[in-house]
């Protein structure tokens, strides 16, 4: 039988802890569509793309973003600006149709 397939019986405390879980995802809601846009790296070059021409700097717009970013996750994207930038690079090379 493949692994896939195979059954077995939840103890008391692992049917507990399934039906917590479940339960922890049934009443989340939903996640905003501004974040879910937001965590994909186009997303986040969209926005950096139109936010660099809104404050003094790039990079202030940049970090503003990951602001945000860190908001909703706890933490950053990215480490630094420089390598936001070579991410930024290779995927508008990479997506030539953008």
């Amino acid at each position: 039988m493949p692994s896939s397939e195979r059954r077995h019986t939840l103890s008391p405390a692992r049917q507990s802890r399934r039906d917590a879980i479940e339960e922890e995802f049934r009443s989340a809601g939903r996640v905003p569509a501004v974040f879910l846009r937001l965590i994909t790296v186009e997303g986040f070059i969209d926005y950096y793309l139109e936010m660099r021409e809104l404050y003094p700097t790039y990079e202030e717009a940049y970090e503003r973003l990951e602001d945000f970013y860190i908001d909703f996750t706890g933490h950053r994207k990215y480490s630094e600006f420089s390598s936001f930038r070579r991410v930024m690079t290779r995927w508008l090379r990479d997506n030539t149709n953008y």
